[in-house]
Order: structure tokens, then C-alpha cells, then sequence
């Protein structure tokens, strides 16, 4: 404002402490405006010549400024009218809008002049709650804040989920909140729907914590609210999704040119998932490849160059995986699909796509068919172009393939019949003994790897050895010849002349000694002018030969058959007789002993020889003597010898019958304690007790019928169903067992009063034994009892129909013990109000741990009892299983029935009811005994967590 100079200024102001004016009143300064400086302000300027006056005026912004009424906190009961009135004052005039703290819902409200009510006509506990007033203008945003707290009356707690459903990815953190309301403040816990929680999991404050989630956490949790008047549960479902594991089916495949290739690629995870296909080191598939939405690769006909590694790539939205299938194509091998293709006069050649056939030596192709090979007739065609392929002595006789010369007497083709024949000349033969240092050292190349792997092998050696010796021996100059390898030994004796020679033949070697005569050696046939005998030992073909004793009858011993090894080298005895099978006079030969097992202190030695059949036999072979260290065989046939040894285990069985009788007798007797116990004894019934009634049953059958059958085994069919009921009888005890870990796993980790239904327990206590034993005498009916015992079959894996579901609930029983006593271990050093019910479960736990201790070392002394060619006299294993086996049903007895003291105290009360001389009336029994029995059964079955069965 502009004021004339000298003017007078009069300021007409409310007064106030925070305006002054200035030294000549010209300026009103106000400092820190607040709302009370807000008005109309008159300016009056006077001077001797007049007076003016001007008005201002100062308008105050401010953010709002919000009062409650009433300004709580609110305590109302459930029904009663509630008013909560909202003030505010601003420049500009604020905006009022309600809000309920947690919740996005809009409130109904009134707004009157300034003035935002919220209302209730009659309030719900769900109304409880903080209620939030706001006030808004351009200059700022105000809160004020009431709590109401709807009071009720002791109820059952109502439990809510903030998220219903949720969609996770694996290896996040998830958080799930639940809330509960009710009179006393209910306590919340979380569980997980026929499973239990994540091992990686907290709760506190109703906040359920998962961290890394994974694709096995999926599913549905339950917020379970719980007060003196109830419970409440609420449920979030959460789906994990996973990125994608691919696999390929199948991961190699072989296949020939023209064939069909599919592969399928699979894969686990979450979906949409798509596959692409590709080849390892080529940019595209081969040419006439198609890939499917599936993840199928199809090629409708391969080509060799088709082979390599394919690769398929699973990929979803969270991550990806790869496959491999590895293709092979090859080409069809006619020769090998078709040996007889070509036929018996042919070789095939195999070629790409197809094949060749060419004639053997001998045969000459007669037309275009492949494989129309035909005999050369050599005899034949040798007249035709005047040749002598048989000598001027020898006679040509044609054979298919060859042909072989045919001499008369004076002239010989020493042993190779397709040579001519010249005039025997002794004195002219050309030694060389190179021929039979390789045939030694091919066999040596033969055996060193290790033992032969069949019988067949074996003879196929041995036959091959006697051939070659034949041949060869003639043509070593010396009369005595000595051949040792790492493998062999043998000595060989040659004899030449016009004359046949006579005489006896020793022949020696470290392990074996030969006494014969020339006679034998030549035999009666066509004498071609020269004699041989050999003795071969082979070093190491003892392994190979320790089987194939199915031939040896006869030597069973007090109605025991023994078991049988070979305790000397295996040797060969070739002469130049053609004919050995039936000798003009017996040859002896004398065998050394390498080694006898010392637990068999009653030994017999057998000679034997190896026949056509692959397989030991004593046909014609006989013991002439023998002791400690040797044995002598008188044979009337040459072949391959060995002497064998009939091992015959000491029958000292008595006193182990005799307590296997005695403790199988103690052990019904108490079973038949423990069944009785268990169904008449009321204050112990429960799931527990059923579980315990039926093993006992189960146990007591294969008790019985073990005493009874278990050696029976004639006639055959009887013993097949006495074995067929151990191996069914002893598997349901095992289940049995099975089921009672389930229960305490029940009791202690999932929830503390769960129990089993009856027909489930009777389905899996019964049933699953019966489908093993139906399959198993399905499959192999002759697997079942044998020569010694009425039990499985050790061959063919038999056994294992047994041993492996044996072995299976084994390792499950342990892997729920574990869990079990680790969580009794977490509860019982938290402060439990349960304490006495977990030691109850704790002493439940450790006499179903003894009880699995016992039944499982049984059978794992009964797996070594019943190896197949075991012998068990000098060892601890029968005595262990018999006595292991007899002291089950007194162990179940103590355990379940001595040991508990409710048991006890029944036992007393029956005691004492039989011992007292005034005897009950009938009707004072059933007032009063079943009402006291039926009130401790009600206890116990609310100390264990257990209901009736």
C-alpha cells in the first residue's frame, strides 16, 4: 500500500502475538500464520485534509485437523447399536472417508455438514476391529484411528486363511497366514493333508513359513484353531510348479536300414512344456524327420547315416532340461540272422543290404543260386587229368569236400588222410617237435585268462587236446618227450617199427603217474607203424571243472547225499589206439591230492572221468586204492580224469532238534498266552493290541507247522503246501510287524489320536502276503520244498520272493522308528502336557524295536542257514536261528503281555478271582467288573490315542 508522505495510518487489528506493525504503521507483518490470523483486516489513513480507509483480507490454508466421538478404544457387547462420529477442520475444506484396518472393503457411511459417521445397528463379533478416520485436502492427509472390540460370551474358535489358493515356483520362500478368533483366544497349528509338513518349515504367530518349496510340498494345508469349546480348521491348496525334468524312452535303440525310429521324450514338470528336437553336431534332423507336440521324433525309414546322439529339450516358463537318445543303425546281418542261409557248403559274406555266399574248399558253385555249392569230386577229376594224389599205392576215395587216401599195408600217409601214401620207412621219418610246443602254447593261450564258463567249453578243449596229441605225437623223434607250460605238463612216449611194440609204459609228471603197457597202446586194429602214449595235466582246470556232479549216484550215506569237489588235477591219457572206449586190459592211473576242507572230518574218494555229456561219471572208473595224499584209478576206458571228493557233513543233530523241539513247544505255549491275552484283556484294546493279536495268530501257525513239516518232505506235494504255508505265514508276520510301525508313526508324527481302520489292517496284514505267495507258486510251482527241507527253492532266485520283501519292511520299520523316537526325543524335551501318554508311546516304540531285532536277525542267520551247498555243522548259524526261532513267542509274551502293567494287573485280578474261596455271584460280575474294566479301557484309550477295534 502507497500512502502519501505525512499521512496518518490507523490500523484497527485484533490483537495478536505473532503481528506487528511497522515504525510509521504503514506495514502489518504477520508471522507464522495460524488459523486464528484468519479474518478481515481495515487499513485507516487520516491527515489534516481528510481520511481513507482500506480493507484486507487473509485467508488461512491448512491440512485438516480430525477429532473422534467418542474417541475409544470401544468395549461393546455383540448385538448393541454402535455410532462413531468423524470431525474435521482444514482449509480447504477436507474430504471424510472411513477404512477398516486389513480390509479393502468399502464401509457404508453418513456425512452430514462436515461430519462422517460410521454405524452399526447391531454389531457382530466379525465387526471387532481398528477403524481408521481420513481426512484429505490439498494440504495433507489426516488419520485418526478407534479400535472396537465386540465382547462375547466362551465359544469354538472360527479359524479364516488370507489366501485360499496360491501358484508357487520351487525353491521360493512361501508364507501362509492363518487367523482365529474365539473365546478363550484359541491356540493354532498347521498341518498337511495325509502327509506331514516340509522337514525346512516354522510356525509362529499363526504364520506358516516354508522355505525352498518343492514339487513333493504340494497340496493342501490346514490351519486347525483349537479352545476349551472346539475347533475350527481353514484350508489353503498351493500348487508348486517345477521346471521341467526330461527324459528320453527310448535312451539308445539299434536298428537297421528302412526300420521305424520313435523316440518319446517325456518329461516331469510343470506345464505348458514343449519339446525341440536336435541332433549333436548337425545343424538340422535328418532329412524326413518330424517332430510332435508330444515330444515324439518319428522317422519312418533310417538310413546308416541317420546314427548319431538326438537330443530333446523340454522347456516351461520357469526353466528347461535335456535328454538323450543314442541311435544306432546297422545293417542287417543275413549271415548271422539266417546261419543256414548259404547252406552247409558255403560261407556267407556279409554286404551292405545284402549278402554273398562262397562254396568251401572242396565245393564248387552249380548254378546262380546262392549257396547251390556242389562236391568236387578231387578222385575224379584227378583220373581225368592223369594225376596221382594218393601215390602209386594209394587208393583215392572221395568224400564230401575232400577226399582221403586209402593205404595199403607197407605204406602209411602218417595220419593225414588227404596225402599220398608212401612206403613206411621208420628210419627216414623227419622229426619236428614245433607242432606240439604250439599246441601247448595255444592252450596256454586258452586257459590263462581264467576258467572256462561252461561244460561244453570244457570238452570242447579237452577233445580238441586229444585229437591234436594224436597227430603230433608221432612226429616227435625221441622216444620220451617232456612239454611244461604254465598251464600244462605232459610227457609223451613214441614208439616206431615194422613190429608192434610191447612192453609196460610209465609215463610221470608232478601231479599224476600213468602205468599201461604198449599192448593197450596199439590196440587191435591196423598197426601203422608207430605207437604213442601221452599223460597231460592241466594246471588250473580244476576251476572250471568244480560242477556238473548232477551224473554221481550212488554214494549217499545214512539217507544224506554229500557234496562233491574236485581235490586233484584234471589229466588227460591219449594213445594211438583208436578204439578206447572199452580197453583189452585196465590202465592205473595215480592221482595227487591238492586239498580237503577241513569241516568235513568224513571224506570218501571217487574216480572219475569227464564224459560226453559234459558232466562227471564214474562209469568204468574205479578206486584201487587210495590215503591221505594219493589215489589210485584202475579205468577200463581212456578219457579225462580227476579224483572227486564225497563230502559228508557230521550228523550230530540231536541236541539241535532237541532244543529246536523244546523251544518251538515254549514258544506256542506262550503265543496261545499272548492270543488269549490280547482278545480278552479289555483295558488294552485298541489298534495296537489288534495289530499285536494278528502276529501272534500269524506267528503261532508258522510255529506249528514249522515243528511238524518243515523236514517232511515226502510226499512232494505235501511238502510244496507246507512250504507254500511257511513262506505265507512268516511273510504276514513281517506285515504285521510293518503295520505297527505304521501305527506309532502315526501316533507320534501325523496326529496323535489317528488310528487305523480294521479292514485296512485285515487288507494289508493278509492280503499282501497271499498275492507274494500266489505269484511265487504261480510263477514257479517246483520252487517249492526240496530233497532236505520244505522250504524255497534256492535256485532261480526263489528266495528272494521271501528275503526281499523281509528286507524291504525291514529298512521301512527302521526308517519309521527313526522318525518316530526323533520326534518323541522333540516332544519330551519340550514342556508337553501329553507326558505321560508319549512315555507310554516311548515304551511302545522300544518293544517293537526289540521285537524287530529279534524277528530280523532270525532270518538273517536263516539266510545263511539255507545256502544253496552249505554246510553248517562246524558253524554257529543253526544254533543261533534255532534258538532265535524258538524264543519268539516267549519274547512277544514278556514284551507285550509280562511287561505291561496294565496287563499285570489283570492277570492279578483273574489270579485272585480264582483263588478266592467265596466265589462272585454271576449278576455281582456284571455290575460291577465291566463297568470298572470298561472305565480303565476308556482311560487307556485316552492316554494312548488309540480307539477300539
Amino acid at each position: 500500500m502507497d500512502f502519501s508522505p505525512g499521512a496518518l495510518i490507523l490500523c484497527s487489528l485484533l490483537c495478536s502475538d505473532n503481528a506487528k506493525l511497522g515504525p510509521d504503521a504503514s506495514v502489518l507483518t504477520v508471522a507464522n500464520t495460524r488459523p486464528g490470523n484468519q479474518g478481515q483486516y481495515l487499513c485507516v489513513a487520516a491527515n489534516s485534509a481528510g481520511r481513507s480507509t482500506a480493507k484486507a483480507v487473509l485467508n488461512v490454508k491448512h491440512a485438516p485437523r480430525v477429532r473422534l466421538t467418542p474417541s475409544g478404544p470401544l468395549h461393546v457387547r455383540v448385538g448393541d447399536p454402535v455410532s462413531v462420529e468423524c470431525r474435521a477442520t482444514g482449509r480447504p475444506h477436507p474430504t471424510l472417508k472411513w477404512k477398516r484396518q486389513g480390509s479393502t472393503l468399502q464401509l457404508v457411511t453418513a456425512e452430514t455438514n462436515s461430519v462422517n459417521t460410521i454405524q452399526w445397528a447391531a454389531v457382530r463379533p466379525e465387526d471387532s476391529g481398528v477403524y481408521i478416520c481420513q481426512a484429505e485436502n490439498n494440504e495433507g492427509v489426516t488419520e485418526i484411528k478407534v479400535q472396537i472390540v465386540v465382547e462375547v460370551g466362551p465359544g469354538a474358535p472360527v479359524a479364516t486363511v488370507s489366501t485360499k489358493e496360491m501358484t508357487v515356483v520351487e525353491g521360493h520362500i512361501v508364507t501362509m497366514e492363518c487367523q482365529a478368533r474365539g473365546s478363550p483366544p484359541p491356540v493354532i497349528t498347521w498341518s498337511k493333508l495325509r502327509a506331514p509338513l516340509p522337514w525346512k518349515h516354522t510356525v509362529a504367530g499363526g504364520v506358516l513359513t516354508l522355505t525352498s518349496v518343492g514339487r513333493q510340498d504340494s497340496g493342501q494345508y490346514i490351519c486347525n484353531a483349537t479352545n476349551t469349546h472346539g475347533y475350527s480348521e481353514a484350508y489353503t491348496h498351493m500348487e508348486v510348479d517345477t521346471p521341467p525334468y526330461a527324459t528320453c524312452l527310448p535312451d539308445q535303440v539299434r536298428l537297421q536300414p528302412g526300420d521305424a525310429l520313435r523316440l518319446q521324450c517325456l518329461a516331469h514338470g510343470s506345464h505348458p512344456i514343449q519339446f525341440v528336437w536336435s541332433r549333436e553336431g548337425r545343424a538340422n534332423l535328418p532329412a524326413g524327420a518330424a517332430t510332435t507336440k508330444d515330444g515324439q521324433l518319428l522317422m519312418a525309414h533310417v538310413k546308416l547315416g541317420d546314427s548319431g546322439t538326438y537330443k530333446c529339450e523340454a522347456t516351461n516358463y520357469i526353466g528347461s532340461s535335456e535328454a538323450l537318445a543314442k541311435v544306432v543303425i546297422k545293417d542287417k546281418n543275413e549271415c548271422t540272422d539266417d546261419v543256414g542261409i548259404c547252406g552247409r557248403t558255403a560261407n556267407c559274406m556279409n554286404l551292405i543290404g545284402s549278402y554273398k555266399c562262397t562254396c568251401l574248399l572242396g565245393y564248387i558253385n552249380a548254378s546262380s543260386t546262392p549257396g547251390d555249392c556242389r562236391d568236387i569230386n578231387e578222385c575224379e577229376a584227378a583220373e581225368i587229368n592223369e594225376e596221382d594224389i594218393c601215390g602209386e599205392k594209394g587208393t583215392c576215395k572221395n568224400i564230401n569236400g575232400s577226399y582221403w587216401c586209402k593205404c595199403p599195408k607197407g605204406y602209411t600217409n602218417y595220419g593225414t588222410n588227404s596225402t599220398p601214401c608212401s612206403e613206411l620207412d621208420c628210419d627216414s621219418f623227419s622229426a619236428d617237435s614245433r607242432p606240439a610246443k604250439k599246441l601247448f602254447t595255444a592252450t596256454e593261450a586258452i586257459l590263462s585268462p581264467g576258467h572256462l564258463d561252461s561244460g561244453e567249453d570244457v570238452s570242447l578243449l579237452l577233445s580238441t587236446v586229444e585229437n591234436s596229441i594224436r597227430l603230433i605225437g608221432p612226429q616227435l623223434r625221441n622216444n620220451y618227450t617232456k612239454i611244461e607250460t604254465t598251464e600244462t605238463d605232459a610227457e609223451i612216449a613214441v614208439q616206431r617199427g615194422k613190429t608192434r611194440p610191447t612192453g609196460p609204459i610209465h609215463l610221470t609228471n608232478e601231479n599224476a603217474t600213468l602205468n599201461t603197457d604198449w599192448e593197450t597202446a596199439t590196440g587191435t586194429g591196423t598197426y601203422p607203424g608207430f605207437a604213442m602214449a601221452a599223460l597231460l595235466s592241466y594246471k588250473n582246470l580244476k576251476i572250471s571243472v568244480n560242477r556238473s556232479f548232477e551224473e554221481l549216484k550212488g554214494h549217499e550215506k545214512d539217507g544224506v547225499d554229500p557234496s562233491f569237489q574236485v581235490v586233484s588235477r584234471v589229466v588227460s591219457v591219449v594213445v594211438s589206439n583208436p578204439s578206447t572206449q572199452n580197453l583189452s586190459s585196465s590202465v592205473n592211473i595215480t592221482l595227487k591230492h591238492l586239498e580237503v576242507p577241513e569241516e568235513f572230518p568224513e571224506v570218501r574218494y571217487i574216480c572219475a572221468y569227464w564224459n560226453e555229456r559234459e558232466a562227471w561219471s564214474t562209469d568204468g572208473c574205479y578206486e584201487q586204492h587210495s590215503n591221505a595224499t594219493h589215489t589210485v584209478c584202475r579205468c577200463e576206458h581212456l578219457s579225462s580224469f580227476a579224483v572227486l571228493v564225497a563230502l559228508y557233513p557230521v550228523k550230530d543233530t540231536f541236541g539241535l532238534d532237541l532244543v529246536n523241539k523244546i523251544g518251538l513247544i515254549v514258544s506256542i505255549v506262550c503265543l496261545m498266552l499272548s492270543i488269549l491275552t490280547f482278545m480278552f484283556c479289555r483295558s488294552i484294546q485298541g489298534t495296537r493290541t489288534t495289530i499285536h493279536l494278528h502276529l501272534c495268530i500269524c506267528l503261532l501257525f508258522a510255529d506249528i507247522i514249522f515243528l511238524a513239516g518243515i523236514s517232511q518232505t515226502q510226499p512232494v506235494g505235501a511238502c510244496r503246501f507246507v512250504a507254500a504255508m511257511l513262506h505265507y505265514f512268516f511273510l504276514a508276520v513281517f506285515t504285521w510287524m510293518l503295520l505297527e510301525g505304521v501305527q506309532l508313526y502315526r501316533m507320534v508324527v501325523l496326529v496323535f489320536n489317528a488310528t487305523i481302520r480294521p479292514l485296512y489292517l485285515f487288507v494289508w496284514g493278509y492280503g499282501t502276503p497271499l498275492v507274494i505267495v500266489i505269484i511265487s507258486a504261480t510263477i514257479r510251482p517246483e520252487g517249492y520244498g526240496s530233497d532236505q527241507l520244505c522250504w524255497l527253492s534256492l535256485k532261480d532266485g526263489l528266495i528272494w520272493s521271501f528275503l526281499g520283501p523281509v528286507c524291504f519292511i525291514i529298512i521301512v520299520n527302521v526308517l519309521f522308528f527313526t522318525i518316530t523316537v526323533w520326534k518323541l526325543a522333540q516332544k519330551f524335551t519340550s514342556l508337553n502336557p501329553e507326558l505321560s501318554q508319549l512315555h507310554k508311546i516311548k515304551a511302545f516304540t522300544v518293544t517293537a524295536i526289540a521285537q524287530m531285532c529279534i524277528l530280523g536277525l532270525m532270518w538273517v542267520f536263516g539266510a545263511l542257514l539255507f545256502q544253496e551247498g552249505a554246510t553248517h555243522t562246524a558253524t554257529v548259524a543253526p544254533y543261533i536261528f534255532t534258538l532265535l526261532n524258538s524264543i519268539q513267542g516267549a519274547l512277544v509274551f514278556i514284551l507285550h503281555c509280562l511287561l505291561s502293567k496294565q496287563v499285570r494287573e489283570e492277570y492279578t485280578h483273574f489270579l485272585s478271582c480264582i483263588c478266592t474261596p467265596q466265589k462272585k455271584r454271576y449278576s455281582d460280575f456284571s455290575s460291577t467288573n465291566p463297568s470298572s474294566s470298561q472305565s480303565r479301557g476308556s482311560g487307556n484309550g485316552r492316554s494312548t490315542g488309540e480307539s477300539r477295534i
